[in-house]
């Protein structure tokens, strides 16, 4: 690994993008998102939806997106999380798929898409 080491601008750059469609993508999924990875890399970089995925699907993309800046953005300030930010992330992360929910615990149980055997 070290003998890549300095990443210059531009890999640094690529490598946050991909790992933002990534964690996008793959938390979606497990919530029973429809999209693909490169549906959700579609929407996240072009602003484009697909035709014929649900709506819900597409903001909750664009949800998680604005999540994951906050996040990038408490990282870098080197932010202790506390109960108020955990909220502000779940907020920001379903604000308008799911606005009754944004910013509440669950308390009901919750699984990966098709592992209902598997609450968490």
């Amino acid at each position: 690994m070290n003998q890549y080491r300095p990443l210059d601008k531009e890999q640094i750059r690529a490598l946050d993008k991909d790992t933002r469609i990534e964690h996008v993508w793959s938390s979606n999924a497990i919530e029973g998102s429809t999209l693909n990875k490169y549906e959700t890399a579609s929407i996240l970089n072009k602003g484009m939806t697909v035709h014929g995925e649900l709506v819900k699907d597409v903001l909750t993309a664009i949800d998680l997106n604005k999540a994951y800046d906050y996040m990038i953005d408490l990282a870098s300030r080197k932010q202790p999380l506390t109960q108020s930010i955990i909220r502000d992330l779940n907020r920001l992360s379903i604000a308008k798929a799911h606005p009754d929910w944004a910013g509440v615990y669950r308390v009901v149980e919750v699984w990966p898409n098709g592992l209902e055997t598997e609450p968490y």
